[in-house]
Formats: structure tokens, C-alpha cells, sequence
């Protein structure tokens, strides 16, 4: 089944800053695309459990938190941050 994925205001600001600070700007774009669809079908497979119910996944040259909610199929996304790929792996 499809979630919805919302991304909250915090994490929309921490996208645009990664934007406009990126070495390639057109990977963070790219790399939002991806993440969003990975999210929107299978949350659950994509990165890793961190504190409670949020979870960490990565897609160069971004790293995304973001929680999952089964029960109504929804994806909380919290936050965005620019990584550097030799410093962590894909999630």
C-alpha cells in the first residue's frame, strides 16, 4: 500500500538550505525525488531505526529522518541534512 508523505516546515527549510549550499544542487534535487518515492512505497525498507519511532535513511548527497505511521499510511518527514558519502552509507 502507497503512503502519504509530508514533509514539515522545519525539514522543508533544512531542503532549500541543502539546495542552495550543495556543491551540485541538481543531486539534492534528484536525491528528494528518490526519497520521496522510496518513501511514498515502502518506508519500512528504506534506512534505519534511531530514537522511538524515527528512522534514518540516506541518498546522496542527502540524509533524511522521518517516522512512519502504519496506521494511517503516512510518513512524517522531520529532517533533511547534506552528508558526505565517504562518512556513511547508504541506509
Amino acid at each position: 500500500m502507497k503512503h502519504t508523505v509530508i514533509c514539515d516546515a522545519r525539514a522543508e527549510a533544512e531542503l532549500a538550505e541543502a539546495y542552495l549550499t550543495a556543491a551540485d544542487p541538481g543531486a539534492v534535487t534528484s536525491a528528494s525525488w528518490i526519497i520521496e518515492r522510496i518513501l511514498r512505497e515502502s518506508p519500512e525498507a528504506f534506512g534505519e531505526s534511531r530514537d522511538g519511532e524515527l528512522r534514518v535513511g540516506f541518498e546522496p548527497p542527502l540524509a533524511v529522518w522521518y517516522s512512519i505511521s502504519q496506521s494511517n499510511h503516512l510518513v512524517m518527514i522531520v529532517s533533511f541534512r547534506l552528508f558526505e558519502s565517504g562518512n556513511t552509507g547508504r541506509g
